[in-house]
């Protein structure tokens, strides 16, 4: 869902997608449909969601920005 913190760890259409909050399941079904009828897309979002967690979204990478930002401090 498109909302809080989410839409800066997804990417749209890139490593996943992004409903609004109102959004029902008839839109979630939609989308996941429109992504399966396009094929290499799921193994596409699969390796770039992959990318991005090794590059920023782990704990060494966390723990890294932490002392940076302490030491600035």
């Amino acid at each position: 869902t498109n909302t809080g913190g989410i839409p800066t760890i997804v990417i749209e259409g890139e490593t996943g997608f992004l409903l609004p909050l109102e959004a029902g399941g008839k839109a979630y079904a939609e989308k996941i449909i429109a992504a399966m009828n396009q094929p290499g897309l799921i193994e596409k979002m699969r390796r770039k969601s992959y990318d991005r967690y090794k590059e920023i979204l782990n704990w060494d990478q966390w723990i890294g920005e932490f002392k940076t930002r302490l030491e600035r401090a």
